[in-house]
């Protein structure tokens, strides 16, 4: 399985568009991870693979709560989060 720069972008463009839950990003990020844990993952641009993969760790804890309807991280968190990408 392939992760693109491209692929991180759209999913950052959809949550601040609340195009996609936090449940659906931390989802996708679980799925990388294993995909990396099983050495079935691969980056483009491979460059950027550090950042990509410090992103992918970030979305899957983007959906954890302090309290419920509480979450620990904040859209600004994912802004700065992502300003690694530029």
């Amino acid at each position: 399985m392939e992760v693109t720069l491209h692929d991180i972008k759209q999913i950052y463009i959809d949550l601040i568009n609340d195009k996609m839950s936090r449940e659906d990003a931390s989802n996708w990020a679980f799925l990388m991870m294993h995909q990396e844990d099983s050495g079935n993952l691969s980056y483009s641009p491979l460059e950027y693979k550090d950042r990509i993969w410090l992103i992918i760790k970030f979305l899957a804890k983007f959906d954890l709560q302090v309290e419920p309807g509480e979450y620990l991280y904040g859209k600004e968190d994912l802004q700065e989060i992502f300003k690694i990408l530029n």
